[in-house]
């Protein structure tokens, strides 16, 4: 999970929450208009060619832009924070610095059968499996003209070459002449 979900998430300063997540900021980068994101966000947001637009002010990045705030993650650390997990009763409140030992500890009960990453929630953990697991299992992206190939997602690439070497399909689309 990018960022950290927690119970008080409505009480803390929106700089602290990512424009992406919308969870609060874990292991913030700092783009050169001043916004931050998460650092784990900032992949989904990035083109071909190493830039994206920042999700706030639409500035254009280049990732060598990129800097990772440590000095804000201190301040990040001094969060007071209140466990997600208050709605099953638990208890826990504390520093952000801390929140991730206790979620370690006493509530990472949800493991990807897949890549065996661990999840607070069963929510996460169903989001992971749908949109970021790196061994899920995917349609080709061409299944919506029939296509019923299936590769995992980290090996999966959109681009036009990859999908006519591997894609039956594609291969008898009017027009191509490519040959597997």
């Amino acid at each position: 999970m990018p960022g950290q979900d927690i119970h008080n998430k409505k009480d803390i300063n929106e700089i602290y929450l990512c424009p992406v997540c919308e969870l609060i900021l874990k292991n913030p980068c700092q783009l050169p208009c001043g916004d931050r994101l998460c650092q784990e966000c900032i992949p989904a947001l990035i083109r071909e060619d190493a830039i994206f637009k920042c999700p706030v002010c639409a500035e254009s990045v280049h990732t060598s832009n990129l800097m990772v705030d440590k000095g804000f993650g201190r301040d990040l650390d001094q969060l007071e924070v209140i466990c997600i997990e208050k709605r099953n009763n638990c208890e826990w409140a504390g520093k952000l610095k801390y929140y991730q030992d206790h979620l370690n500890n006493d509530h990472l009960n949800y493991s990807c059968n897949l890549c065996q990453e661990k999840f607070v929630t069963p929510i996460a953990l169903n989001e992971h499996k749908e949109k970021a697991c790196p061994n899920a299992i995917v349609s080709c992206t061409l299944v919506s003209y029939g296509c019923t190939n299936k590769s995992i997602l980290s090996v999966q690439s959109d681009s036009v070459l990859n999908i006519s070497k591997k894609c039956s399909l594609f291969l008898k689309l009017p027009g191509k002449r490519y040959q597997k």
